[in-house]
């Protein structure tokens, strides 16, 4: 008897494009970086002003105020593939 497995690898992409999120200080907002891959991604978070790692995952909640106002870096990556990355980030609400 054999047993066959079949399994996709796929490296990682966007499902859709990120997008900023406008809001006002003191809202919450959801910046979200879709990854598709198989196996799974490692997705992290950087601030671009301070240059740490703020969050893991595909999405990073953050309370807007004069500090988190700014860019942040997803980078997604899958072991034996070119990482992905994009900016995006919270802004105050459109004039």
């Amino acid at each position: 008897m054999k047993i066959l497995f079949s399994f996709r690898i796929d490296g990682p992409s966007f499902k859709e494009s990120p997008q900023d999120q406008y809001a006002d200080v003191g809202e919450n907002v959801t910046l979200q970086c879709q990854v598709d891959s198989s196996p799974d991604p490692t997705v992290v978070w950087i601030n671009q002003q301070s240059q740490t790692v703020v969050g893991k995952g595909q999405e990073l909640n953050i309370v807007v105020d004069k500090h988190t106002v700014g860019y942040y870096l997803c980078i997604a990556k899958v072991e034996g593939f070119p990482e992905i990355s994009t900016v995006l980030g919270p802004s105050k609400s459109k004039m």
